[in-house]
């Protein structure tokens, strides 16, 4: 069993906002990703890369772009198991 914490959300906003070069906005878990965000097909994508990066497995984009806040897309990420 694993004693890793998950990423609290404000790490992950953070790191959200660092990659896509989000400037000067407090993103929280109501944040809409394509409303206030302005994420695109192409923006998905990336994020469908680096959540299978991170999972080490192949990621339903069709999944991921049902996500529709930035809180939804943290949930996601933090029940992703390694392989």
């Amino acid at each position: 069993m694993s004693t890793e914490s998950p990423v609290p959300f404000h790490t992950f906003a953070a790191a959200i906002a660092n990659y896509f070069e989000i400037q000067d906005l407090l993103l929280d878990g109501e944040t809409l990703l394509v409303e206030d965000l302005g994420f695109d097909s192409i923006m998905y994508l990336e994020i469908v890369c680096l959540l299978e990066d991170v999972a080490g497995r192949p990621i339903d984009d069709g999944l991921v772009a049902s996500l529709r806040t930035v809180g939804d897309l943290h949930h996601f990420y933090i029940s992703l198991k390694p392989r």
